[in-house]
């Protein structure tokens, strides 16, 4: 029998990541803390609630912000392991705002559209792309979808009717970068 003597979870360093944000296009953030060998899972809160959402427990996340939402957020982070929790961390304050179109469209996004949708979606990848690995994850953050495509494309079509009513964070993986987006699905 191996006793594993394990200490209480420190207090995670406050979160770093973009401290204003635009919230119409339906883009993704990502935010992080410190990692500590003696977390094993580390809780999110984003106050208020329906600023966003995200998926994961670790010490990086992608927030995909609530479509036109403008306000102040703060976001904190707090460590779990089998001996408790810890406090959470000092906050990031966030100011969320709608961002002009011609000053966000420099920056490579994906685009989904329709969206919100039934079950057909079209997918515009910027750039050139290629191999790309289109996954989608549920709100609990399970992966409920995945497609590799091989071919240079810059848009995809997408079938979806097997999926329930929900939103979902939509990703796209090449060896070149990483780009997120909100879906939702009616």
């Amino acid at each position: 029998m191996t006793l594993e003597i394990i200490d209480e979870p420190p207090i995670p360093l406050k979160p770093v990541g973009e401290i204003q944000v635009c919230t119409n296009f339906g883009k993704s953030y990502q935010y992080s803390t410190q990692e500590f060998s003696e977390i094993r899972a580390y809780i999110w809160e984003l106050n208020p609630e329906e600023a966003g959402s995200w998926l994961g427990n670790e010490n990086i996340i992608d927030i995909v912000w609530t479509p036109d939402f403008i306000g102040n957020i703060s976001l904190k982070v707090k460590g779990v392991n089998p001996c408790g929790e810890s406090i959470f961390s000092d906050s990031l304050n966030i100011e969320a705002f709608i961002c002009d179109a011609i000053e966000e469209k420099t920056k490579e996004e994906l685009v989904i559209y329709p969206n919100p949708t039934d079950r057909i979606i079209y997918l515009t990848i910027p750039g050139e792309m290629s191999e790309n690995e289109i996954v989608i994850y549920n709100s609990t953050g399970i992966e409920v979808f995945r497609q590799k495509d091989e071919n240079i494309v810059t848009e995809l079509k997408l079938d979806l009717h097997n999926l329930p009513k929900g939103i979902y964070l939509l990703k796209t993986v090449n060896d070149r970068k990483v780009l997120t987006a909100k879906l939702i699905l009616k």
